[in-house]
């Protein structure tokens, strides 16, 4: 249902930024800088916001975490090398949440809504063949490493560690690092 509700006095761009907002002033040519704005992006939120996008490769989301809006974040990377290496190291630590999605995606699909009349009637799952394909690409390019395979073949004794309670890094390192020597011999 539709409902008539009054709308808020707009806030006055002298009052800076709402409290609980993402998004500060922007910048306009003629309009003196702000001391306050040059914070905006501080060191603090800087290192909330990699930490953000190295879990879960989402800019915006990233910026919603660290309470600066898009502009800001990419305004930053482009005057910061230092920030635009981190930023892209933080994205390639995100692919492992990328490839699960993906990864769920294909396997198990997702689910949509179907309207009927401007009505939710259903929902209904849907597959894409080409995420499934992307992702068994990817596996394939994995299944390739050297050390993946060595683990594979110590997976079932790894899961029967873990089941025991014992330590794992210790038992499987040992047994990789023996593989290792074996091949360079």
């Amino acid at each position: 249902m539709n409902a008539i509700t009054q709308i808020s006095e707009p806030q006055s761009l002298e009052a800076g930024p709402r409290i609980g907002s993402s998004y500060g002033r922007a910048s306009l040519p003629g309009v003196p800088h702000n001391e306050e704005r040059s914070t905006i992006f501080s060191p603090e939120a800087q290192g909330i916001f990699l930490e953000h996008l190295s879990t879960g490769g989402n800019v915006r989301l990233a910026c919603r975490a660290c309470g600066v809006s898009p502009q800001t974040a990419y305004r930053a990377r482009r005057k910061s090398p230092a920030l635009a290496a981190l930023w892209d190291a933080a994205l390639v630590s995100a692919r492992v949440h990328a490839a699960d999605v993906l990864a769920n995606r294909a396997l198990d699909g997702w689910e949509e809504a179907v309207f009927y009349h401007g009505e939710e009637v259903a929902r209904r799952t849907r597959y894409s063949d080409r995420l499934l394909l992307a992702h068994l690409a990817r596996l394939d390019r994995l299944a390739e490493c050297a050390e993946v395979r060595a683990a594979e073949a110590l997976l079932d004794g790894a899961i029967d560690t873990l089941r025991k309670g014992e330590e794992l890094e210790e038992a499987v390192c040992g047994q990789l690092s023996a593989r290792a020597s074996r091949r360079s011999a």
